[in-house]
């Protein structure tokens, strides 16, 4: 247990005004975010006993499943890597061993009626994941949002399983993050869906993030600036009542990838006769990716409205097989810089679900060969190869080779063991071969749910 200090000494309180007087914040909870200011201990301490680890954390969840004792194992060092630690390194029984984790895996179940995920805010490596047969509800609005901030490197931060079905608001804001930041499976209804006032995730100074299976809208529906960003399967502008509105995407200064995403902002405008497009990237790296299905429309098929996209002093590359729809009278691009039509190479995946199988769908281009691989996630790096999502340090297996077809696309099926921990992530990345060259499809990454 935690206690306050009993002795209400006023020099102590005098002391505590002056250094404020002097400049320095006030801190209640040094074992916060941060510890710098002033302000009061609290002392580990619950009915005037002294609370150990043991007692106060051991103890109490000494038989759950979840936790493996072992005694007899003496720790020689802190696994560092960039600064970061990563594990551990013990021996037992004159063996060494090891143990890694990039952060605590936490289960929400269904809860009762009525009860909702809130908004909170973390710099931890974590996994958080909706668990249970029906979408786990999520309420994070303008005034509680979700806040993911300064997550270090060699740290992940990782969210699945929110789909809310009624009414609910999502907000969420990615700032200064150099780990890994993964939201899947993630969509909201907002109250607000007919005149949204305020981006529905806002993304900037970020190193890795990915957005897989996210559906939500806004204004715009994602917002990013100074990041690396990958979307995959992500609905924005097209919220799961079906509705469609709202600005889609706007970038800048952002190295962006869409795959198989749907970017809907139908025929809204933000004054008569002037419309948004669903994309905007200024200063951006952009690569759009997909087949047929995927979708970048600035107003519905047929009807008054914006330019799909609109690329200002950036590098754009498009799969020609993705679909455009622009307002009447409107252009299909609109791009100052450079703009390649080629066929984008890219992977997608069905959700992972334990004892489940598992879709994997790649896009490459006509005659090339597809060499797929899986293993456990990393942040997204660039190289010169394309982007890798794949942690080449841990184990990873090639799993198979296909050519892409007629369709464009090569299809793997794979069994999702049962015996797997949730909250396990992995990516699948294709190698493709074409004409003598080798790069790198764009990483798909799931987490095991």
């Amino acid at each position: 247990g935690v206690s306050e200090l009993r002795n209400d000494d006023p020099s102590c309180q005098a002391w505590l005004d002056a250094a404020q007087e002097y400049g320095l914040p006030f801190n209640p909870d040094f074992n916060a975010a941060t510890d710098y200011g002033v302000g009061r201990y609290q002392l580990s301490i619950k009915g005037r006993w002294r609370s150990s680890t043991a007692a106060a954390f051991l103890r109490p969840v000494q038989h759950h499943p979840g936790l493996t004792l072992r005694t007899g194992v003496l720790v020689s060092r802190v696994l560092i890597e960039q600064g970061c630690a990563v594990g551990v390194v013990c021996r037992q029984g004159g063996e060494e061993i090891t143990f890694r984790c990039d952060g605590d895996v936490i289960l929400c179940l269904q809860p009762q009626f009525g009860m909702t995920l809130t908004g909170f805010t973390t710099s931890k490596g974590l996994t958080i994941l909706g668990v249970g047969p029906a979408a786990i509800p999520i309420y994070a609005t303008t005034g509680s949002a979700i806040v993911v901030q300064n997550v270090p490197s060699n740290r992940a931060f990782r969210m699945a399983g929110f789909q809310f079905i009624q009414d609910g608001q999502l907000r969420i804001d990615v700032l200064s993050c150099a780990g890994s930041v993964h939201f899947e499976d993630i969509g909201a209804r907002d109250v607000d869906f007919f005149f949204p006032t305020v981006p529905s995730i806002s993304i900037a100074g970020s190193a890795s993030v990915t957005l897989k299976q996210v559906r939500t809208f806004g204004t715009p529906a994602l917002q990013a600036s100074n990041s690396r960003v990958l979307l995959e399967q992500c609905a924005l502008g097209e919220p799961i009542n079906g509705l469609r509105g709202g600005a889609g995407l706007r970038a800048s200064n952002c190295e962006i990838d869409l795959v198989q995403c749907v970017v809907d902002t139908a025929s809204t405008s933000i004054a008569p006769s002037v419309y948004v497009p669903a994309i905007d990237a200024v200063d951006c790296v952009l690569r759009i990716a997909g087949d047929s299905s995927a979708r970048i429309a600035g107003a519905a098929l047929g009807q008054p409205g914006g330019i799909p996209i609109v690329a200002t002093r950036s590098a754009t590359y498009l799969d020609p097989r993705v679909t455009l729809v622009e307002g009447l009278g409107q252009p299909t691009i609109l791009a100052t810089g450079s703009l390649a039509l080629q066929s984008v190479p890219a992977s997608w995946t069905s959700t992972a679900t334990l004892g489940q199988n598992l879709t994997i769908r790649t896009a490459g281009p006509a005659g090339s060969a597809l060499f797929l691989a899986i293993g456990a996630a990393a942040a997204l790096q660039s190289t010169i190869f394309g982007t890798l999502g794949l942690d080449v340090l841990q184990p990873y297996s090639f799993v198979g080779a296909a050519s892409p077809g007629a369709t464009g696309t090569a299809t793997w099926t794979l069994g999702v063991p049962a015996a797997l921990p949730l909250g396990l992530a992995f990516c699948a990345q294709a190698v493709v071969a074409h004409q003598g060259q080798l790069t790198l499809a764009q990483p798909s990454q799931f987490v095991i749910r």
